[in-house]
């Protein structure tokens, strides 16, 4: 096989439950690793930090918020599919290299934004042949979600969602027009 630059990434847990990632590469064929430290048993405290799965419960905004708990309760935020661990410092220091910029708006994706997409697709897919006016951008779950949905049923069709689903997926397939159909989940083997 020949591998020049592709990269497999991967987890591991210590014994002291500290997990690592770990990076494998091929640099012209060679294999070689890469022991990233990564912690993600750490809790951070978000309250105030804008964190909707911490200070929504309660607030009633959309309606699907949880009640607060009672005393003597603490509450498991598990309502939004949310990260509580550190997001990747490359990443941190990305979004803090382009807030230096003092202008914020709306934009359009760069050429550098499609250019990476086609290789990336060429490279991890072997797709070829693959142009800009094909490829979207969203800037979230629930954009690819409704993009996908717009594009593959017609309206008024039927999509099937396991359940439990998030209340938002359900919505955002409703909301443009298509309907909604959830299976239960029912445990096999006790």
């Amino acid at each position: 096989m020949n591998r020049t630059h592709e990269k497999v990434f991967g987890f591991y847990i210590k014994k002291d439950m500290k997990v690592e990632y770990l990076c494998l590469y091929y640099n012209n064929g060679e294999r070689k690793e890469m022991d990233m430290k990564y912690d993600f048993t750490t809790i951070m405290d978000r309250s105030g930090k804008d964190a909707l799965v911490i200070d929504n419960v309660g607030q009633h905004m959309w309606g699907n918020e949880p009640e607060a708990p009672k005393e003597g309760f603490d509450f498991i935020p598990m309502w939004v599919a949310d990260m509580n661990f550190p997001t990747c410092p490359s990443v941190t220091e990305a979004i803090i290299e382009r807030a230096k910029h003092p202008a914020f708006g709306y934009f359009v994706p760069r050429q550098e934004y499609f250019d990476k997409t086609i290789k990336w697709q060429e490279v991890h897919h072997k797709v070829t042949g693959l142009t800009e006016e094909v490829i979207g951008y969203e800037n979230g779950v629930h954009g690819c979600v409704t993009s996908a949905v717009q594009v593959l049923p017609q309206p008024g069709d039927c999509i099937l969602l396991n359940s439990p689903v998030c209340v938002g997926f359900a919505a955002d397939v409703d909301g443009i027009g298509r309907r909604s159909a959830l299976i239960a989940n029912k445990a096999m083997n006790g």
